[in-house]
């Protein structure tokens, strides 16, 4: 058993869902009898970056995506539709197997994607970018990129359509992927979020870190997106996880 101690890592993912990993997507529907068909991006890896299909979770088969840029995060709509974000293309596949690329609508990497129920998907980016999309095929820059502004780092959506993004000491909400207002939290200058999740109950989450490239973690929880509360044993200067 892993015993975890005082600075031992910092957070980077949070998810409620079949798989808890960065990059994995679940499939609203059964493909199969027994299964629920994942997919899952990273890279790169030779002759291209890595996805990777499962119906069960345990057992994994790899599919070439047709670009060596490395993957961060992988949605899917309700229609089956994939769209995996990274640093290049923003890639989509109808079945998760035959993917083709799309352009982003911003210049820097994009490093989160989310589908809201009814269709509307939205990436964040590391210059604080923000883009949009109806059918995950077509994209429409909402932010751009911005040397000087903020990471933006995670992003999630809720069953009400109500949109969350974190990244460097920021959170931001949108009701619609377009407009964005920043919502009050406790973190300080140096406090970074990585991830953020919704729960079916809809509490949000996000987790990250006390400061950029530390190994202290931070948790944040919020019962609506805009008010957020830490959780202890966190703090925005804790030294303990």
């Amino acid at each position: 058993m892993t015993k975890f101690t005082k600075n031992m890592f910092k957070l980077s993912a949070i998810a409620f869902s079949m798989i808890s990993a960065v990059g994995v997507s679940a499939l609203s529907a059964p493909v199969t009898a027994d299964g629920i068909q994942m997919v899952a991006v990273s890279g790169p890896c030779t002759g291209g970056n890595s996805v990777y299909t499962s119906l069960n979770g345990t057992d994994w088969t790899y599919r070439f995506a047709g670009t060596l840029a490395s993957m961060y995060g992988v949605a899917v709509n309700r229609a089956g539709l994939y769209a995996a974000v990274g640093e290049g293309p923003i890639i989509t596949s109808p079945d998760g197997i035959t993917w083709t690329a799309r352009a982003s609508a911003v210049s820097d990497f994009v490093r989160a994607i989310t589908v809201s129920s009814a269709g509307q998907f939205v990436a964040v980016g590391n210059q604080g970018t923000i883009q949009r999309s109806a059918d995950g095929i077509t994209w429409t820059a909402i932010q751009a990129a911005n040397p000087y502004a903020n990471p933006l780092k995670g992003v999630t959506v809720n069953s009400a359509g109500l949109f969350v993004a974190v990244g460097q000491n920021r959170v931001y909400t949108s009701p619609d992927g377009t407009t964005w207002t920043q919502a009050f939290t406790p973190l300080t200058v140096m406090n970074e979020l990585n991830a953020v999740a919704v729960s079916s109950a809809g509490l949000f989450v996000a987790v990250g870190a006390v400061g950029n490239g530390t190994t202290n973690g931070l948790v944040l929880t919020s019962p609506d997106g805009i008010n957020w509360t830490l959780r202890p044993p966190f703090s925005a200067s804790s030294t303990s996880l």
